[in-house]
């Protein structure tokens, strides 16, 4: 499948063209992010500080969906793959019908995502101008044609411009918010909810995080493994399975002071199972590739990389500026954009891919 480490130009677009049509195509979903859902009401919206830049914000409009449907098909995908070897023979045999599967359950996704949404603003107190029928279908039919366009958006990038489309598009819903959660950090260090000296942790944590991440990459590399698919779906796949723990198994723990709290996101416990869930998927990739160990040991680096800045975060009292997950897909991406330019400027092209959607491949 086409990535964003494919040199394939079916377009003949020059890179300074590929640039503009990436660009362009992420500032529609960013104009994307300011429009509420029709029907709400603009005095609540004033109230919940909608913004382009606020998360509250981006929830509340049309491109609230976004790529997130695409990205429960593959989860989906990924793991029947990672554990059914008769899926693993029909994927390796019909890649296309594969891909086609996997768009189809997430058209499926999108349509059932858009009416909860629509239901849930609707039961909002004073959200919505007329509450109803009225309200549900229109603002649920608006979500998942939003949705249905972030995904094309997305394959556009990916036949037209740099890189891989999906991942660029899935990455820019969550960067999006960083500038909201910056103010809010300096707002508290004006007020003095945080001290300057705690804050300086964020920066800290997060370029630490990024140089462990890099040199991972960088390792993997030099073995000759460009195909970083296995350092991204890790933490990904981790923080899902351990949501689906939690969902279906109630755990509490017992303090030293003999209080006793449920386990939930952010807790330690909760951390310790990602990190466990990370490196047995990641162990996993690594077996099916034949290299078991090295999948073992880039497991263990990407369980720290993805919840120990969460923990300090949450330590240090400090909401996390951006998750270790989120971290490790922002240095894949760019690392492999870097890999694809520095490739196509040897070889006089330009950078990009063309081909069909793009999916788990970076």
């Amino acid at each position: 499948m086409p990535s964003a480490t494919s040199l394939t130009h079916g377009s003949g677009r020059t890179s300074a063209q590929r640039v503009a049509v990436t660009l362009a195509v992420l500032a529609v979903l960013f104009i994307g992010t300011r429009l509420p859902v029709p029907g709400l009401d603009p005095q609540a919206l004033s109230g919940q500080q909608f913004d382009a830049w606020s998360g509250s914000g981006q929830r509340l409009s049309v491109l609230a969906l976004g790529v997130m449907p695409w990205f429960n098909a593959l989860i989906v995908g990924e793991l029947v793959w990672l554990f059914i070897p008769a899926v693993r023979r029909w994927r390796s045999d019909n890649g296309a019908a594969y891909e086609r599967s996997v768009m189809f359950l997430a058209v499926i996704f999108a349509a059932v995502q858009a009416y909860g949404v629509a239901v849930a603003l609707d039961e909002f107190d004073g959200l919505v101008l007329l509450p109803g029928d009225g309200f549900v279908w229109p603002a649920a039919i608006t979500l998942f044609a939003a949705s249905m366009l972030a995904m094309l958006m997305a394959n556009l990038i990916t036949r037209e411009g740099i890189g891989s489309g999906f991942w660029l598009v899935f990455l820019s819903q969550s960067l999006f918010g960083l500038p909201a959660t910056a103010t809010f950090l300096l707002a508290g260090v004006r007020t003095g909810a945080y001290s300057a000296g705690t804050l300086l942790v964020t920066p800290l944590v997060t370029i630490a995080a990024a140089v462990l991440a890099v040199a991972l990459l960088r390792q993997r590399t030099v073995l000759g493994l460009k195909d970083h698919s296995a350092v991204v779906w890790p933490p990904l796949l981790g923080a899902v399975l351990a949501g689906w723990v939690l969902a279906f198994v109630s755990m509490r723990v017992v303090s030293a002071d003999g209080t006793s709290t449920f386990v939930q996101a952010g807790h330690p416990v909760f951390e310790a199972i990602i990190a466990g869930l990370i490196v047995l998927v990641s162990w996993r990739y690594g077996a099916l590739a034949g290299y078991a160990s090295l999948g073992f040991k880039s497991g263990v680096l990407l369980a720290g990389i993805a919840v120990l800045p969460d923990l300090a975060f949450a330590s240090l009292g400090l909401p996390p500026f951006i998750s270790g997950s989120t971290l490790i897909i922002a240095v894949t991406v760019l690392f492999s954009f870097m890999q694809v330019w520095q490739t196509a400027e040897a070889a006089d092209t330009g950078p990009g891919a063309r081909g069909g959607p793009d999916t788990q491949s970076l």
